[in-house]
C-alpha cells in the first residue's frame, strides 16, 4: 500500500465522520425531551379464581422527539382499593419511533393467597358500584444516550360493566 492510498483512506474516514456528526447535530437541534406517559386503556379481566386475579391493559406513551426512544424499564406497584396487591416489573421493553405514540401491553397477576383479599372480596369489589385500581411507579427511557425517568401515578375507577 502506498502513501497516496493511506492518505485517501484517512481523508474518506474523516469526511464520513464529519458528515455523520453534522447529520446527528442537525437531527437533534435541541436537547431531547422525555417520553410522556399518556394513559392506560383496554382493561380486561383475563382470569379470576380463588387464588389469582389477572388483569390486562395497555399503557400509552408518546415520544415527542424526532428520533427513537428506547423504553428500558417499567416498575409499577399495583393497588386495589388502596391496598398493595402486586408489583409489575418489565425490562428492555421496546423502542418508540420519533413523534409517535406506542401501546405497551401489560399483564398484572394478583396472587390473592398472598394478599388479604380472597375471592369473596374480589367478587364483592365487582358487585359494588365502583372499585379503584392504582398504578404507581416509573418508566426508565433513553433518547440517544440521555436517560429519563417518567413517573406514573394513575388511578382508574371501574364498574363491573367496564369489563364486559
Amino acid at each position: 500500500m502506498d502513501i497516496f492510498t493511506i492518505k485517501k483512506n484517512i481523508f474518506n474516514t474523516r469526511f464520513y465522520f464529519t458528515l455523520l456528526l453534522f447529520i446527528s447535530l442537525n437531527t437533534l437541534k435541541a436537547e431531547p425531551e422525555s417520553p410522556e406517559y399518556v394513559r392506560t386503556k383496554n382493561w380486561n379481566i383475563e382470569t379470576v379464581n380463588a387464588k389469582t386475579l389477572i388483569l390486562t391493559a395497555d399503557i400509552v406513551f408518546f415520544n415527542p422527539n424526532k428520533v427513537k426512544a428506547k423504553l428500558r424499564e417499567l416498575d409499577l406497584d399495583i393497588y386495589l382499593n388502596e391496598r398493595v396487591v402486586g408489583k409489575l416489573i418489565q425490562q428492555d421493553i421496546v423502542s418508540i419511533k420519533g413523534k409517535s405514540s406506542f401501546d405497551i401491553p401489560i399483564r398484572i397477576k394478583i396472587d390473592l393467597a398472598k394478599t388479604e383479599i380472597n375471592l369473596a372480596n374480589v367478587l364483592g369489589l365487582f358487585s359494588n358500584k365502583k372499585f379503584l385500581l392504582d398504578l404507581k411507579g416509573y418508566l426508565k427511557a433513553r433518547v440517544f444516550l440521555i436517560p429519563f425517568k417518567i413517573n406514573i401515578d394513575e388511578r382508574e375507577e371501574f364498574k363491573l360493566q367496564d369489563f364486559f
